[in-house]
């Protein structure tokens, strides 16, 4: 805790959580408010940084763009309890407590030996579709066929070798890249993300959204030397889609406002 710093503590309720808003104390408000910049930033003790807008309503400031976003990454659920603390320049750190009073363990973050790795992996792993072919008709039906919607995923079962080369026979009207997994990025590293691909479509985004299980998982984009990857969010997301070296992602990008992504596997069978 930093000496100087403003305390207060917010706890979580259904409707806010619904409404994807958070109103700050009016005590706060009235102090602060007039010299409060926006937007503001939130850093938890992972390391991360959350840039929420807000609003003034009712005399309160409100927290809006960027607050359901991190309310989704931390699965925060009514009845947790979050401790702010205000620095200045409007930098908040943010502490999360469960329902029990515990912290929570915070998703992985990008470490120092992640951003020594993150130059090793090779660009080759990613393919960047930026073009829409004429002919939407034009994919295999047999692979369409294979498709496994069950728990709202899209999913083909090849062999290893063939994992690619199926892939590469998708088609969708929207841009798309393609990732194919190795060793690396089953453990620290990130995958990369085409530069063409992000400033054409993404822009200054800092979040993609991937949908996955009827749920929306928020992955950062880390910028580093000159390239562009997949950070925080990344590993969560691996393990909760059992990926396996050998296996090849589809992002398809469906919605550019929001940064929101579908995506499709290419699994190869594994012994």
């Amino acid at each position: 805790m930093t000496s100087n710093a403003v305390l207060f503590f917010k706890i979580m309720l259904s409707k806010s959580l619904q409404q994807g808003i958070l109103n700050l104390p009016k005590k706060f408000t009235r102090k602060y408010g007039d010299s409060l910049s926006n937007p503001v930033f939130l850093k938890p003790p992972d390391g991360t940084e959350w840039k929420v807008d807000w609003t003034m309503h009712d005399a309160q400031i409100l927290f809006e763009d960027g607050w359901k976003e991190f309310v989704a990454y931390y699965s925060i659920k009514h009845g947790h309890f979050l401790m702010f603390e205000y620095y200045g320049n409007s930098q908040f750190g943010v502490q999360i407590c469960d329902m029990s009073g515990l912290e929570i363990e915070y998703p992985f973050n990008v470490n120092q030996q992640e951003k020594d790795n993150i130059d090793e992996i090779s660009d080759k792993a990613v393919q960047v579709f930026d073009e829409t072919p004429q002919r939407q008709n034009n994919r295999r039906k047999s692979s369409m066929s294979q498709l496994d919607q069950s728990n709202d995923r899209k999913e083909t079962q090849t062999s290893s070798n063939d994992a690619l080369e199926e892939a590469k026979k998708f088609t969708s009207e929207n841009p798309f890249f393609i990732i194919t997994i190795t060793k690396k990025l089953l453990d620290l590293c990130r995958p990369s993300v085409p530069i063409d691909f992000t400033k054409r479509y993404l822009k200054e985004k800092k979040i993609a959204k991937v949908r996955f299980r009827k749920k929306l998982w928020p992955m950062k984009f880390l910028r580093s030397n000159q390239s562009i990857r997949l950070s925080t969010g990344w590993n969560l997301f691996v393990k909760a889609s059992k990926l396996q070296a050998g296996d090849v992602c589809i992002f398809e990008l469906i919605n550019m406002k929001d940064a929101e992504f579908d995506v499709h596997f290419f699994r190869c069978h594994h012994p």
